[in-house]
């Protein structure tokens, strides 16, 4: 019997050391996700989604959090969300982040990472393919102008294939799902 409890506690004792030098259990489950760097990336688990829109009014197309678009429903503006796009920040301070801006003034919705008179920012976004981010591609329409945006390159390039404008990748963001497509 004392031989049974001594080796009880040595198992025991076993484990604690085990766990506190950092010994990795055997027996957890693996995560497939990988882990974010914290010194170079954006926390995915503050990302938001951002959604395409769509102003039947305006005849202008853009993207942004699905609060903005109840709101804008609620005040009347036109405004209504149709896909999730992409997931971003709607809050500066991610590691790895800028600003990604728009300006409200124009009949188009243009975006861009750089500041202008006059424009807004709609999140937070990465500058260079980093931490599993994928491409913000733009394309535009000279007659009637427009913009449109898509991580989704088949679409980007289908629009291209249509007349429509390649004005390159516009920043790079978190995608939705993994897609092969993407």
């Amino acid at each position: 019997m004392k031989s049974f409890l001594l080796g009880l506690i040595l198992l025991i004792f076993g484990h604690i050391e085990a766990l506190s030098t950092g010994i990795p259990d055997v027996h957890a489950t693996t995560d497939t996700a990988q882990p974010r760097a914290a010194e170079t990336c954006g926390d995915p688990s503050a990302a938001t989604t951002f959604y395409k829109g769509f102003n039947a009014i305006a005849n202008v197309h853009t993207f942004n959090t699905q609060a903005q678009f109840v709101n804008s429903l609620a005040l009347g503006t036109g405004w209504q969300s149709t896909i999730p796009s992409f997931r971003g920040w709607i809050s500066a301070g991610q590691t790895g982040t800028v600003p990604l801006f728009y300006d409200p003034t124009v009949n188009d919705v243009v975006f861009t990472l750089s500041a202008s008179a006059g424009s807004a920012i709609v999140g937070y976004v990465y500058p260079s393919q980093i931490c599993n981010s994928v491409p913000l591609y733009a394309s535009a329409r000279v007659s009637p102008s427009g913009h449109w945006y898509t991580t989704i390159l088949r679409e980007h390039n289908e629009l291209i294939d249509l007349g429509w404008v390649d004005q390159g990748v516009v920043a790079y963001v978190l995608p939705i799902q993994d897609s092969s497509d993407w």
